[in-house]
């Protein structure tokens, strides 16, 4: 590793602006020291660690089959797109790469071909968007969705276009040979790094041994990159869940498939008909008198629902028994009886509530509603499933630890004795950002918190010109801050929202726009890099505790008291910690960025608790006056 990173090494010669990181260094030693001997990694590397290049040289150096997954798609690409490039410039060693995504990321020509004879659209604007895929569909060689420029992320159509796996007929498709899954599949089974997503590795792991089979090849170790997500990813796919979303999509993909095998009757759309009615009888038992939102299922709920539970699980088997017995019957239409069967399987086990490892919930987002299980504590499940088939098994991120130590993401993953390592990141915080504590601002429970916070924010906008992130705990006070900015003449800067348009859009808009102004919740906290001048200021309005009346979260609380823990210090806090240090981390990504982090929540001057989060956090100069927030931050950026 010496001889690639240090001073004068391949490193040093492939970058034009190399500069020697020793974390850089020791974290590849620990990489390659991990692969070689086997066993469990923990490495917090702090921002511009440069961390992705110090697990894939060593990775490919290994010799072994390793999964590389990471936290998002965007990630995903940039380590095929950047990263490999780069490694293969500076080690010696010849090696083949795979990248591997969900089914729905890719083309199904078969689906494709059947679209393109009565395709139909949500509105014109994706008709016209159509000539575009077509063109692209003719001579891509993956069927990646990624590969089409400006592809909204809405586009309904492709949904309809997608290899999604209830319609996969595998071997017994005509285009199976030429099929895009097929070859990344085989793509991947030769490779030496694998490079996938949380998501799919989890969706993956949770079918491997079972009669689904597998989609990502055997491998020997998996490095988890951004690995503060892996524990939320892990409960989505080791859970289960139904809708009337499914139910629907599933009964519009039948009568797609009866119709384009010439098999359709009037049968057949009476019994769909009638199932579609049945889901929405079921499902708005569960809406009725709810506000949005997630909450727990309870026994007295499914109680309520029963007889029109009963009636929708026979109508699933039903259909799917109607279906598979049709004469003349194809391969197409006989995945959607098995599909319609495990629906209503699935139903049934969760209105049955009879694991007491698993949470309960009901889910209402529109007009959807969504019956959900989650196993509380996924730790075990990972001990069972993950760590005895890789030998070697690396979580690396920005934001791994609280309050200086590992225990929280110990505890969360079920790691035992892994070997640990916090590196800090080479930036100067002292002098690149202020950082300011609002110690003056009255406790966040108070009635008037919000208004004024509100207030202070527009006082430091002023002092950045905009070019801000104000990032907040709850939609309400989102929506508050929101109303009370935008109504004020005297902040002349564009004010953006989160929500009024697609993630991607408003990004976008924020960076042409440079003194505009983002207001966003958790999904913005992390995962989103806007380096440079653009974004100079990151106001956060209160300290990211999870809402304990969430059921996921009241659930885990819990679980901590029954076996006699404190569920505030083990979980509560450290998962804050890592949050908020997630959410400071968006302002500097680069030595040139520079600017204001601030955060309105006095707690974390005046509460003990506060030093677990400064702890946790890079070395800052703490300012607790307003004024002098305001002078230090326009000298550092020079204004």
């Amino acid at each position: 590793m010496k001889n690639i990173f240090g001073l004068g090494g391949e490193l040093s010669k492939t970058l034009e602006r190399f500069e020697d990181r020793e974390g850089q260094g020791t974290m590849a030693d620990a990489v390659a020291r991990t692969l070689e001997n086997g066993g469990l990694l923990l490495v917090e590397a702090g921002t511009g660690t440069g961390k992705t290049i110090a697990y894939l040289v060593p990775a490919v150096m290994s010799g072994l089959k390793v999964v590389v997954s990471t936290g998002t798609l965007n990630l995903q690409e940039q380590v095929i797109k950047k990263d490999i490039p780069l490694v293969e410039k500076i080690v010696s060693r010849k090696f083949k790469t795979a990248c591997m995504k969900g089914r729905g990321n890719y083309l199904c020509q078969r689906r494709f071909k059947g679209f393109t004879q009565q395709p139909l659209f949500k509105d014109s604007r994706e008709g016209k968007f159509f000539s575009t895929l077509k063109e692209w569909a003719n001579k891509t060689k993956t069927g990646d969705r990624a590969e089409i420029e400006n592809l909204p992320d809405g586009y309904s159509a492709w949904s309809e276009i997608n290899s999604k796996s209830e319609l996969c007929l595998g071997q017994a498709c005509d285009t199976f040979d030429t099929c895009f899954i097929t070859k990344m599949r085989q793509d991947a089974a030769v490779a030496d790094i694998v490079v996938v997503n949380h998501h799919l590795f989890f969706a993956d792991l949770n079918v491997k041994d079972s009669a689904f089979g597998e989609v990502i090849p055997r491998y020997d170790a998996v490095i988890f990159d951004e690995a503060h997500t892996v524990e939320e990813t892990a409960t989505n796919y080791f859970g289960q869940r139904i809708s009337n979303y499914q139910i629907e999509e599933a009964a519009r993909d039948t009568e797609r498939e009866l119709r384009s095998a010439k098999l359709k009757d009037s049968d057949a759309t009476v019994m769909l008909e009638n199932l579609v009615r049945r889901s929405k009888l079921f499902f708005n038992e569960f809406k009725a008198g709810y506000a949005d939102g997630r909450r727990r299922l309870t026994a007295k709920e499914v109680e309520r629902a029963g007889d029109l539970a009963l009636e929708l699980a026979n109508t699933l088997k039903l259909a799917g028994s109607t279906i598979s017995s049709m004469k003349k019957t194809t391969d197409s239409v006989g995945a959607m009886a098995l599909r319609f069967l495990d629906m209503a399987n699935v139903m049934e086990e969760i209105l049955a509530m009879e694991n007491s490892d698993h949470v309960y919930c009901v889910e209402t987002r529109g007009r959807g509603v969504f019956l959900q299980s989650f196993p509380i504590d996924v730790s075990p499940v990972l001990k069972e499933k993950l760590y005895p088939v890789s030998q070697a098994t690396i979580f690396t991120s920005a934001t791994l630890s609280a309050g200086g130590d590992f225990t929280f993401i110990k505890s969360r993953l079920g790691l035992e004795n892994p070997e640990e390592h916090i590196i800090e990141s080479p930036f100067d915080y002292k002098k690149q950002a202020v950082f300011y504590i609002a110690s003056d601002m009255p406790d966040p429970a108070s009635r008037d918190f919000t208004d004024q916070a509100a207030e202070r924010m527009k006082s430091l906008l002023m002092a950045t010109k905009g070019r801000a992130f104000l990032l907040f705990t709850s939609y309400r006070n989102m929506d508050r801050v929101w109303n009370i900015l935008s109504a004020d003449t005297e902040l002349p800067y564009t004010i953006l929202k989160q929500g009024d348009s697609p993630r991607s859009v408003i990004i976008e808009k924020f960076r042409k726009d440079t003194h505009s102004i983002l207001l966003a919740t958790s999904s913005f906290w992390q995962g989103v890099d806007v380096p440079g001048e653009t974004l100079s200021a990151v106001i956060i309005d209160k300290l990211p505790f999870a809402m304990p009346d969430d059921p996921q979260i009241a659930a885990r609380i819990e679980s901590i008291e029954k076996r006699g823990g404190k569920p505030f210090i083990e979980y509560q806090l450290p998962s804050a910690a890592i949050a908020l240090k997630q959410g400071l981390g968006r302002l500097i990504r680069s030595k040139e960025d520079k600017g204001l982090l601030a955060v309105l929540d006095r707690r974390l001057a005046t509460k003990s608790y506060g030093r677990v989060f400064l702890k946790s956090l890079p070395k800052f100069n703490v300012i607790r006056k307003l004024e002098e927030a305001k002078d230090a931050t326009q000298k550092t950026l020079g204004a």
